[in-house]
Order: C-alpha cells, then structure tokens, then sequence
C-alpha cells in the first residue's frame, strides 16, 4: 500500500511516462476519489505558495521603493 506523499510524488512527477502512473495507479488500486484528493492536495498547495509569493513580492517591492525614495 502506498502513502499519500508516494502517490502525489509519483504522479505530479514530470518524468515519469504515462504509462508508468496508470500502472501505479491499478497496482495500488487507486479509486477516482484518491486520485481526487492528490489533486485537490495539489491544488492547494499551488495556491499556498502562490499567495506566500505575491505577500513576498509586496515586501520586496515597498522596500525598494523606501531604499529608492
């Protein structure tokens, strides 16, 4: 049985061929719901770091502007 961390590494893994997931996928007996939840997991996780990174370009760009006015 796989993890949870196993199965989203293996299928967001950009490397790994098509075929190699959907044979994870039937090895590990995944169901529509689990491969709903790692994308749901994705997501997430994408839109976290998204809002972490316009928070950190506001930072950076009012301190450029206070070290340049």
């Amino acid at each position: 049985m796989a993890t949870f961390e196993q199965v989203v590494n293996i299928l967001t893994d950009n490397k790994t061929p098509y075929q190699a997931k959907q044979e994870f996928i039937e090895l590990n007996e995944l169901s529509e719901d689990d491969l709903i939840d790692v994308a749901n997991y994705v997501t997430i996780e994408r839109n976290f770091y998204k809002r972490q990174c316009e928070k950190l370009k506001i930072k950076v760009q009012s301190r450029l502007q206070e070290n340049n006015g």
